[in-house]
Parts: C-alpha cells; sequence; structure tokens
C-alpha cells in the first residue's frame, strides 16, 4: 500500500479522502530511543506548529532562489547570438540547445536529489546544490570552448533541481491540507516569473558588458543567497527532524545510533521511478507537465531570436519579449492561489468536512483550452508579421494556460504523496524535462519547413489532445488511487 496513506501529521485515510491525523507521543523501544512521531498536537519542533513568519519567511527564502535558477535558463537567451559569434557559429540547433538542454539537466537530478531529502532532510540537499550551482554557473562564465559550455550548462541545470524539486516538499512539511494552493502560488513566483523577467536583464548585460557577465551576475546573486540560506533555512522534513532527535537521545543516552541500511538507500532512490511506472496517475499527469513546459521552454529559446531576426530587435529590446509570458504567470498565481484553497473548503463544508485531492484538478481544464489558444495566437500572428505587441500577449495566454497546469498538479501530487511529495514531483519533473528539452529541438525545423503558424498549430493539437485527462482523472482519479492493483510499497 502506498505509504503516503500514513503520513505523519497529515495525509490520505484509507478511503482516499485527506484527514489529519493525530500525532503520537515518541516511546523508548528496548536500550535504544525511538521518536517515531511527535511529542503530542503541539510539539514545537513540529515545522506544522512553527508561526506563520517562520513558514512564509522559508517559502519565501526557497522561492528566492529558485527565482535565481530558474532566471539562469533564459537569461542568455539574448545573449546567444553573441556567444556563438565569439566561438565562430551559426548553428540554429546549437542556438536553441544552450537553452533547451537546461530542461536535460532535470533528467537525471530530482531521481537523485529528492530520495536523497527523503533520507537526510531537505537542508543539507538544498545547501549541496547551492554550492554546486554557484561552481557551475562560475564555470560557464569562464568557459572557453562551446563543449566546455555545454559540459558545465548541464551541471549547472542538475544543480538547480535542488530548490525547484523540493519547493513542493518544503510547503507539505509547513502548511497544512487548506493552505496548500496558497503556498504554492506564493512558492511558483520564484520558478516562474524568473524565467520570464531574466531576459531583460540578460539582454542588457550582453550588449553592456558581453556574454560572460549574463553569468557573473547569477554567481553574484546565488552566492548571496546561498549566505542567507546557510544563516536562516531550518530543516523542516519531520521524518529527518525526528531522526535528529532520536540520534541526539541515544547519545546523551549513551546507546548506539543506528545506521540505515543500503537497502533503504536504494529503495528511496528508486521510489520516484516505482511512483511513475507503477502507478498510473503520475505518468498521467507528468505528461500533461510536459507539454505545457515543453510549449514555455519553445517560446524562451525561440523568442529572442524570432523577434531580433523578424523585428530587427536588439540584444536588450529581446529581453522584452518574454515580458507576456511573466505578465501571464502572475494573472495565472493569482487566479489559482484565490481558488484552489477557496474551493476546496468549500468541497469540504458540501462533503461531510471531507476532501480529495482529485479536488485540485478543475483549473486544469482551463489551463488545457489556454495553451493551445495561446498558440494558435502566437503561429499566425508571427505568420502574418503582424504588430510585434501581438504574439507577445499570446505568449500570456500560454503561460496562464502554463500555471493552470502546474499549480493543480503540483498541489495534487502534494496532496496525494504527503510524505513523498519531493519523490512523487521528482518523478513528474523527470518526465517532463525529457520531453520540454527534445521538442523545441524540433521547432526550428518544423518552422523552416512549415512556418510559424502551420508549425504552431501542429503544438495547439498536440496540447488539445490532453484536454481528457483532468475529465478523467476528476472521474476515475481516486479508483486509480485507491484500488490495490495501483499501490505500491514505498
Amino acid at each position: 500500500m502506498v505509504q503516503s496513506t500514513t503520513c505523519k501529521g497529515g495525509g490520505e485515510s484509507q478511503d482516499g479522502t485527506l484527514a489529519q491525523t493525530e500525532p503520537k507521543d515518541s516511546i523508548i523501544s528496548g536500550e535504544t530511543f525511538e521518536a517515531n512521531e511527535w511529542h503530542g498536537p503541539a510539539d514545537p519542533e513540529n515545522p506544522l506548529n512553527w508561526t506563520s513568519k517562520q513558514k512564509w519567511s522559508i517559502i519565501g527564502l526557497i522561492s528566492a532562489i529558485t527565482f535565481v535558477f530558474s532566471s539562469s535558463s533564459s537569461v542568455f537567451g539574448p545573449a546567444v547570438p553573441q556567444f556563438l559569434n565569439e566561438f565562430h557559429s551559426n548553428s540554429d540547433i546549437l542556438a536553441t540547445l544552450t537553452i533547451s538542454e537546461y530542461a536535460a539537466g532535470y533528467v537525471l537530478g530530482p531521481l537523485v536529489i529528492a530520495p536523497l531529502s527523503e533520507l537526510y532532510g531537505r537542508l543539507p540537499v538544498v545547501h549541496a546544490t547551492n554550492l554546486l550551482f554557484l561552481i557551475f554557473t562560475i564555470a560557464c562564465a569562464v568557459s572557453s570552448n562551446i563543449p566546455m559550455f555545454i559540459i558545465f550548462r548541464l551541471g549547472q541545470a542538475f544543480s538547480v533541481c535542488g530548490a525547484g524539486t523540493l519547493g513542493p516538499g518544503f510547503i507539505a512539511d509547513l502548511t497544512p491540507i487548506e493552505q496548500r494552493g496558497l503556498a504554492m502560488s506564493m512558492f511558483a513566483v520564484g520558478p516562474t516569473l524568473g524565467p520570464s523577467i531574466s531576459p531583460i536583464i540578460g539582454g542588457i548585460l550582453a550588449e553592456k558588458a558581453g556574454w560572460r557577465w549574463v553569468f557573473w551576475f547569477i554567481a553574484i546573486c546565488t552566492g548571496f543567497l546561498t549566505l542567507l540560506t546557510i544563516v536562516l533555512l531550518k530543516e523542516t522534513y519531520g521524518p529527518a527532524i525526528l531522526a535528529r532527535r532520536e540520534s541526539r537521545t541515544n547519545k546523551a543516552l549513551g546507546n548506539a545510533v543506528p545506521r540505515r541500511p543500503l537497502s533503504t538507500i536504494l529503495a528511496a532512490i528508486i521510489r520516484p521511478i516505482k511512483l511513475l511506472i507503477r502507478t498510473p496517475i503520475p505518468i498521467i499527469l507528468a505528461l500533461q507537465n510536459s507539454i505545457a513546459l515543453a510549449y514555455i521552454n519553445l517560446v524562451l529559446s525561440t523568442f529572442a531570436l524570432i523577434f531580433q531576426y523578424q523585428y530587427k530587435f536588439t540584444l536588450w529590446q529581446s529581453g522584452f519579449t518574454l515580458f507576456g509570458l511573466g505578465i501571464g504567470f502572475i494573472i495565472g498565481q493569482i487566479a489559482i492561489g484565490l481558488f484552489s484553497d477557496r474551493w476546496l473548503q468549500y468541497r469540504k463544508r458540501t462533503h461531510g468536512n471531507e476532501t480529495r485531492p482529485e479536488d485540485r484538478l478543475p483549473p486544469l481544464i482551463i489551463g488545457s483550452l489556454l495553451i493551445p489558444a495561446g498558440y494558435f495566437w502566437c503561429g499566425w500572428t508571427l505568420q502574418y508579421h503582424a504588430h510585434w505587441i501581438l504574439p507577445i500577449v499570446g505568449s500570456a495566454f500560454v503561460s496562464i494556460g502554463a500555471m493552470f497546469c502546474f499549480l493543480p498538479i503540483s498541489v495534487y501530487l502534494v496532496d496525494a504523496y504527503t510524505e513523498f511529495a519531493a519523490s512523487a514531483t521528482a518523478g513528474n519533473l523527470v518526465v517532463r524535462s525529457i520531453i520540454s528539452a527534445v521538442l523545441p529541438l524540433a521547432a526550428e525545423p518544423l518552422y523552416k519547413s512549415v512556418g510559424y503558424g502551420w508549425g504552431d498549430t501542429i503544438f495547439a493539437f498536440i496540447a488539445l489532445a490532453f484536454l481528457p485527462v483532468p475529465f478523467l482523472l476528476m472521474r476515475y482519479g481516486h479508483y486509480l488511487r485507491t484500488h490495490p492493483r495501483f499501490q505500491v510499497q514505498l
């Protein structure tokens, strides 16, 4: 059975509804102290009992880290022509690869980072990945050839998975079910606004100081946030806090501190893969999310170049072409933040004080319609050389639709797999990262073959194929989660 049904401090009941579980007192068993549960419902070490100031400070700090990390995916976009010129290349595919390969780094990162956080806690993983990201960012800045840059860029993408993958895990640790929609919307400000605002900065830096200063700027911001994290961030993962309490007590009593067997470590590492291949819902939602992210990456990796060539934008002007994405992200976040938790509370009042994770999914219907609508708009306005503002407006519909996919799916996974939210999110990230890294590479040949209009129309129809997903999950999701055939020991 999926162990999320016995999560400490809150999770799913046996019938698949969400309910808060009563914590049990810690016990002493045999000769060693076992801190398996909290010291009652008011235990001050339980992150759910921390003050609102502490909780929102942590969520805000993690969001700020992901803002900088995600910015590095697109901040380089306006500087790509300058980068290629320095190394005497004019490859369109290479130009797209410098942006889209960033998503490829997410393939391996979440599979390692999420399980480690569920074994050793969020804190050491965040510190380690912050340091790695800083090192790889500096390495990108000093790269002396294209292969070196590509390798360091992949390393940058691998390490960015720390805060990005664990964000939903922090939210599961810190917030009760009825507050997670707002918390997820607040957290998402960082990873969504970063890629849409940073090209403006990247364009200005590249034009005034050269493409290398794009990475030096990211490195400076990362160094500052890494210091803040070391000083301010606290461990939030309940099992890790309890394990450390147990270790401290056993040391004080002079007892041996048990070590984790290798089988436990291996089980944690393969947990995201098991969730993907043994249970249908994570892979279905991963595919839905993949289309949304791939289409965002497609805009990120092509808009700057398209506007430089077709509308004769300068480097710094091309950074503003992603402003529509940013506006759309803000609108989507506000809408989901206002709707999600209120809708859950309404369902709770009208359904006997019980809710299910599927109650998070209605916005997914809107997202499944807005993304293809935005692509129809973008493609045909670019095809007919309409005023430059029109494709930017179309991109806003794409990003609103993406938020109506990202946020409900993320909160759904947290609600359904509370204790293992990081692993569930990691599996989702892996699938969507593979697709979102590969799909933009197909865009350039497709656009050259059929033009922007029909090219984006093809992408729009692919997105429309996923419209039935939210309807099917809202109707059959509870069955798929609770039926013994689809449950797996985690």
